[in-house]
């Protein structure tokens, strides 16, 4: 025990040497890290489909409705607009018949809305 704690002793120098002379690369690695930390996620796109895609699958397994996927804030704001101010209209998402679906006899904003 005392021979294996001598040799541990007498490595330390060469050790230090070792570990100094990895240091700069390391100090470059950290920096490297913190650069890269402020550049957006070039998969930023795919990995918010694939986090969509779960999502769906696992309301599925779990027999939840499954909701439609947003492809325009713009539209969302829109359909967000148009629950807030005709709070007792049809959802958008339900199938429409012909009839429904002309803009005649709406107002100018309903017409818009649709």
């Amino acid at each position: 025990m005392i021979q294996r704690l001598e040799n541990q002793v007498r490595a330390l120098p060469e050790e230090v040497t070792k570990r100094e002379a990895r240091l700069p690369s390391a100090r470059q690695e950290a920096e490297d890290a913190r650069e890269a930390l402020d550049v957006p996620f070039k998969h930023q796109e795919a990995l918010d489909a694939a986090r969509w895609e779960v999502e769906r699958i696992d309301r599925a397994m779990r027999g939840e409705e499954t909701p439609q996927p947003t492809l325009d804030p713009e539209l969302e704001a829109l359909k967000k607009r148009m629950r807030i101010n005709f709070p007792g209209a049809p959802a958008a998402s339900r199938s429409t018949t012909g009839r429904e679906s002309s803009t005649s006899g709406h107002s100018p904003q309903a017409a818009r809305a649709l």
